[in-house]
């Protein structure tokens, strides 16, 4: 009976999953306390809890940081937690990233795997128990809207919602996957004030917008020298040197005649893989630690960094690689970014 349910349904499930991977649910700034995630997450939240009631769930809306699709009536909650941001869409696509073509029976889109495609399957799975088969209780697909960063989402809920007595996250490659590793997101500060008075200072330093969880692709940082005994040309040169000695794609703008703009580029991609991207600001970091001392410039948080992290992500330096029980190295469940 269910199965018949799910494929006389499935055309329209694959209506509904275009549909929401046409909106490019992308964090974005936002200024309006119903919207904390942007007008774009904030567009596919609406989405579903439409079409949830339209399947005949009850629907919340939880003060536009979080939402959430129920059924069923007792005691116990089970939840079925997804999330309907994605990561910026990078480049290199062959289809359009927001179009949710098919192409040789396949969905193409950001977010169809992660976490578009399960979500819509669990609201599907919900509607077929709900018109099916009868169960003594609830059931409650949690909508999250900033899995891709810091899980504020999340956070609210639990400060405002009941929890689940039960339940499991249909992320990624569900059902293969039980469960998942717990996630550290460290940071390294220091007061860069005393500095300010060296014979060369860093003026600016961009991400542009970085999520936490992604390789970051390009950076840059704007240099200022400070003492006349440094001539523009012969630290352009010394940057190109150094430069050249690392093998590292980073180019050199020179602004004025006192100072230069440095932006690194590496690849993009998951920081569940780090091992497919190339990390820019990493990349920067040890150029940095190089020329500061070539002018006797000692940076502690640089000199750090390039002795203990440098280009790896694997945590070598630090003491905390480490294998599975193949004896090979669980390159999946690395986890850094700088």
């Amino acid at each position: 009976m269910l199965d018949n349910y799910i494929e006389n349904n499935k055309k329209q499930l694959i209506q509904n999953l275009q549909e929401l991977i046409q909106i490019r649910s992308v964090i974005s700034p936002s200024n309006h306390p119903q919207k904390p995630f942007g007008d774009s997450i904030d567009k596919a939240l609406n989405y579903i809890l439409n079409l949830g009631q339209d399947l005949g769930f009850r629907a919340k809306n939880i003060d536009g940081y979080c939402g959430y699709l129920e059924f069923g009536t007792g005691k116990n909650l089970i939840g079925i937690i997804a999330h309907l941001d994605v990561v910026p869409e990078g480049t290199g696509w062959t289809y359009p990233p927001f179009s949710g073509i098919i192409h040789d029976n396949k969905i193409y889109g950001r977010g169809t795997i992660d976490d578009k495609g399960p979500l819509i399957s669990s609201l599907y799975a919900m509607k077929a128990v709900m018109e099916t088969t009868p169960i003594n209780s609830r059931v409650r697909l949690i909508l999250g809207l900033n899995e891709e960063n810091d899980w504020k989402c999340i956070d609210y809920y639990k400060k405002h919602e009941e929890l689940p007595s039960i339940g499991f996250s249909p992320d990624a490659d569900f059902p293969c996957i039980y469960a998942e590793k717990s996630i550290l997101t460290t940071y390294l500060k220091m007061d860069y004030s005393a500095y300010l008075n060296q014979s060369i200072v860093i003026q600016e330093i961009n991400t542009y917008g970085n999520p936490l969880n992604v390789v970051p692709k390009i950076c840059s940082i704007v240099l200022r020298i400070n003492s006349i005994k440094i001539t523009m040309p012969n630290f352009i040169q010394n940057l190109k040197n150094i430069i050249k000695e690392t093998g590292f794609e980073i180019d050199i703008y020179k602004i004025d005649e006192k100072e230069v703009k440095l932006t690194s580029y590496g690849v993009s991609s998951h920081a569940a893989h780090p091992d497919l991207g190339i990390n820019s600001i990493s990349r920067l970091i040890v150029v940095l630690s190089k020329i500061f001392a070539l002018y006797q410039i000692n940076i502690e948080l640089f000199d750090f960094f390039n002795t203990y992290i440098h280009t790896q992500y694997d945590g070598k330096n630090l003491g905390i690689a480490f294998e599975d029980e193949s004896r090979k190295v669980n390159i999946k469940c690395r986890r850094f970014l700088f």
